[in-house]
């Protein structure tokens, strides 16, 4: 039997050797509670487990519709419990916020700056301990499954603090994402008989994977669909100024579409108009899952390039580098990451905070000002949305499937000519304008903490 440390031994050995603590610490009753709504999500989902069973004895719709209110209360319950913890506790949030910067005083981290996005102030937050859970950077792709707040502003974050990411070329590409949504279009298409083609209607998979074809592992199927594309056999999608291929689900029973497949058609009806059961669907590889971000140890805390650990700073979930995955994602990586992850970082801060006597009431902020007044001087009249649109066609091309040192070089080269020309250029800011800053720099909050 291979030793549970063994499974861990990826890019930071630190991790392997504490694998069978962070195996211990998933064995507890709220744990329970969370694989329970995970099980029945894949009861109402799939077509394996409790669903295809008790299909045969009781109507489908039945069984779907008791295991998905049993996963809403489950979800409902757990929300409550946050709530009425924080209120209990006296817990305040700052809602609809950016962080803009992290505040590093002789290597400890004593809180940061927000910016409010619906009154436009800036609020200095001190505290003992800051934990980054900003989410991934799938945003800066063309076709993702992230939602939009995942832009990689917590990796922007720690890098303008000198601090390292590690891994940021480790990014993991779903083979079917939806053309225009990204939203997933599951393995199960391809498991239950879809089939991938390409403009020619030629069912291509069969020359990259010649036994396994549909059923190949995701970035296996995932660089196929790119070879095609980059071959020049993909389909021009006009309206979202993208290639892709067809995945054919029309010779499928009613059955299938039906009880198996039920959730990912509706996708393709809501999202792109078409019915899956008369006409191919737009697909094409979509990021997906960062497994490189903030460079952590096995407790969360954020580490230098020294690999020492920035005293009162944490960094947990996708935004985090524990080097769990290696350099493609295990499953279930929403328990390890988030649940198991968190709690062992909530652990070792609250030990911090106990040992820390108070938080720092002097701290004071060293870059922002000087970027946002750059930004609100700026005359010039360069385009947001096409300087993004530019980024993400870039690393779209160059940096997506296929990830070479050549195209990693020539991208740089082109987003720092690129972005150089089209920054505003303003004078420094002056006296009075960074006073006017000041005066909307509020502590928040009113005490240490």
């Amino acid at each position: 039997m291979v030793p549970a440390h063994m499974l861990f031994m990826h890019l930071n050995p630190s991790v392997g050797r504490d694998a069978e603590m962070i195996i211990s610490r998933m064995r507890n009753p709220l744990m329970k509670l969370v694989d329970l709504t995970l099980v029945l999500s894949v009861f109402y989902h799939g077509a394996y487990g409790l669903f295809s069973i008790c299909q045969d004895y009781l109507p489908a719709g039945r069984i779907r519709i008791a295991c998905g209110a049993l996963i809403m209360a489950v979800m409902a319950w757990l929300s409550w419990v946050g709530i009425r913890l924080s209120l209990k506790r006296g817990i305040a949030f700052v809602n609809h916020c950016l962080a803009v910067e992290l505040l590093l005083r002789d290597r400890q981290c004593v809180g940061c700056i927000v910016f409010k996005q619906k009154t436009g102030e800036f609020v200095r937050v001190l505290a003992k301990a800051t934990v980054i859970t900003s989410g991934g950077c799938g945003q800066v792709f063309k076709v993702t499954t992230n939602c939009r707040q995942n832009t990689g502003d917590g990796l922007a974050l720690a890098l303008e603090a000198g601090l390292p990411l590690l891994d940021p070329e480790a990014v993991q590409f779903h083979p079917t994402g939806i053309v225009g949504a990204g939203i997933l279009a599951s393995e199960t298409l391809r498991s239950v008989g879809g089939i991938l083609r390409n403009r020619d209607l030629e069912p291509f998979m069969v020359r990259y994977a010649p036994k396994m074809r549909e059923l190949a592992p995701r970035d296996l199927v995932a660089r196929a669909i790119e070879s095609e594309i980059r071959e020049g056999r993909g389909i021009r999608n006009p309206d979202h100024d993208t290639d892709h291929v067809w995945i054919d689900l029309r010779h499928l029973p009613d059955e299938v579409h039906e009880r198996q497949i039920p959730e990912v058609s509706s996708f393709f009806k809501r999202y792109v108009n078409l019915d899956p059961q008369k006409d191919l669907c737009p697909v094409r590889p979509s990021n997906h899952y960062h497994m490189g971000g903030i460079a952590t140890n096995e407790f969360g805390e954020v580490e230098d390039t020294a690999r020492q650990p920035i005293t009162g700073l944490y960094a947990v979930g996708e935004c985090a580098a524990a080097s769990f995955h290696g350099f493609n994602r295990l499953g279930t990586n929403s328990i390890l990451e988030l649940i198991t992850m968190g709690k062992i970082a909530a652990e070792r801060v609250m030990d911090h905070i106990r040992r820390e006597p108070a938080a720092f009431t002097d701290a004071a902020p060293n870059r922002f000002m000087e970027r946002f007044s750059r930004y609100l001087e700026g005359a010039r009249k360069d385009s947001l949305g096409r300087i993004r649109d530019a980024m993400r066609n870039l690393m779209t091309e160059k940096l997506s499937v296929f990830r070479t040192e050549s195209g990693i070089l020539s991208s740089a080269f082109t987003a720092t000519r690129g972005c150089t020309a089209a920054t505003p250029r303003a004078p420094a800011p002056s006296s009075a304008r960074r006073k006017s800053m000041w005066r909307i720099l509020l502590p928040w909050p009113r005490r240490a903490v």
